[in-house]
């Protein structure tokens, strides 16, 4: 996939997120509780710095927590909508929200970053390569590229597939937080017909595919997989000194 398709094709995903941005934050707000796991591993990978990269940023929940140790944040999204609700539910004097493309990103224009997070993204660009090019490229000689992408769940592609998944992830962020509110926002976020075509085009990798694409991207990368809520990579991986 050239660069410029990868830039169509993220394009194409943001203008649905649009769509979906309200639910999206309703049912994200559950996976950056403090204790949870996605929560955990950030909290002992993001490190402290001068300047932090959120790229994919959506409304903002990680942005906040890169604010509490980086002197700068530049936080970007694609979808419009999405950086709006990040700056009305969360505003931070050095956190920088911006509409934006990741394929733009460039170290010339943008500078470097002492550390680089990328939160279910990069799947939304087709081909890995391509953007994992351009995120290695933004980060400075022994700072931290950390990325966390879904796992591909069992049943994807299976007829109906999709309704067992909302389902199933709605009955799981309730057993763990008894949250009534938080499953019927998964339900509406994940049954919505923007979210239905977005689970069509983005399609998660399984643990082979993840490992094969970005550890040749990556060389030296740690992939962990996890998922209290569903499963998970998280990967990190750091840039020369």
């Amino acid at each position: 996939m050239s660069d410029e398709t990868a830039r169509r094709t993220s394009l194409d995903t943001a203008k649905l997120f649009n769509e979906v941005a309200e639910p999206y934050e309703r049912f994200t707000r559950l996976l950056d509780r403090p204790g949870g796991e996605i929560d955990t591993w950030l909290s002992g990978h993001i490190g402290t710095g001068h300047r932090a990269l959120d790229v994919g940023c959506g409304t903002g929940r990680w942005s906040t927590a890169l604010a509490t140790r980086y002197d700068e944040v530049l936080a970007i999204d694609a979808a419009p909508r999405m950086i709006e609700i990040a700056e009305r539910e969360r505003p931070r004097p050095n956190i920088r929200f911006r509409v934006r493309d990741a394929m733009t990103l460039t170290p010339r224009e943008d500078g470097v970053f002492d550390v680089v997070l990328v939160f279910s993204c990069v799947m939304h660009v087709g081909d890995a390569g391509p953007l994992l090019a351009v995120l290695r490229r933004m980060v400075a000689p022994g700072g931290k590229l950390l990325i966390i992408e879904p796992e591909r769940p069992p049943m994807w592609g299976d007829e109906g597939w999709q309704t067992d998944f909302a389902f199933g992830r709605a009955r799981d962020l309730y057993e763990a937080t008894g949250d009534v509110d938080a499953a019927v926002a998964t339900l509406q976020a994940i049954l919505s017909p923007s979210w239905l075509k977005i689970s069509r085009i983005s399609v998660p990798l399984t643990p082979d595919r993840f490992a094969e694409e970005y550890l040749r991207a990556l060389p030296g990368a740690v992939v962990e997989r996890g998922g209290d809520v569903f499963g998970i990579f998280m990967l990190s991986w750091r840039a020369p000194d």
